[in-house]
């Protein structure tokens, strides 16, 4: 029993090490990308949600909603942010054609909660309410716009 224990703690500690050192090896939290900054809105005072709102306006625009889950303990969650999410071809790109949405974990529980999120990150692309593309964990920057360009066909 004590054994058991003993490598229950031991996978614990690892674990917690290794999340600890990526967070450390990748420069810490990163910045929210540009394209997902927004100004006050609703959402902001709790009468309706970040991912509401999107689908509302995605609605009435007839633009997908790109909805990024992300978690600032997740390492490959920080370095999307440092990286395809801030490259200029790919903010513009979903700048352009999306309405993109920010999802982050202790902000947006409710929001989360709405969609089949398995890993962090997890990117969604969304269209008259039904997921219609979906990508997990760290896409390179050529793959991401890859991804967005197909998903928005």
């Amino acid at each position: 029993m004590k054994s058991a224990s003993l490598l229950i703690t031991t996978v614990f500690v690892s674990f917690a090490v290794v999340l600890i050192a990526t967070r450390l090896l990748q420069g810490g939290v990163a910045e929210r990308p540009s394209m997902f900054q927004v100004t006050p809105t609703a959402s902001e005072t709790m009468e309706t949600s970040l991912l509401d709102e999107a689908m509302a306006e995605s609605e009435a625009t007839g633009k997908p909603v790109l909805a990024f889950v992300t978690a600032d303990w997740c390492g490959p969650c920080q370095v999307m942010k440092k990286n395809a999410l801030v490259d200029a071809r790919v903010v513009e790109f979903a700048s352009a054609e999306m309405i993109p949405v920010y999802l982050e974990e202790s902000a947006s529980r409710p929001d989360i909660a709405k969609l089949p999120v398995r890993a962090f990150p997890t990117t969604f692309v969304i269209r008259d309410g039904k997921i219609v593309s979906a990508a997990e964990g760290v896409v390179s920057t050529d793959h991401f716009l890859e991804f967005l360009r197909e998903a928005t066909e």
